[in-house]
């Protein structure tokens, strides 16, 4: 169940987890929010197509990650 509040102008969805896999998922969404973070961080320092590129590397990490090993390209892991 979730719940979205607003104070002092941020808004925040709080998030309540019954579901028996509830700690694979806190870790996720704390995963998520680190990378939201740190993109909000990095606003200044790159470029709008570099800031999207990052996304678009996280988005399809399962699906890239091997096919960019021993390339030279960077890898969701050292994006």
């Amino acid at each position: 169940m979730g719940r979205q509040t607003r104070h002092a102008g941020q808004t925040r969805i709080n998030i309540s987890l019954t579901h028996g896999k509830s700690n694979i998922i806190k870790a996720k969404l704390a995963e998520c929010s680190a990378f939201l973070k740190n993109l909000i961080l990095t606003e200044g320092q790159l470029t709008y197509p570099q800031h999207w590129g990052l996304i678009l590397l996280r988005i399809f990490k399962k699906f890239i990650q091997s096919k960019l090993q021993n390339t030279g390209l960077p890898t969701p892991e050292s994006a």
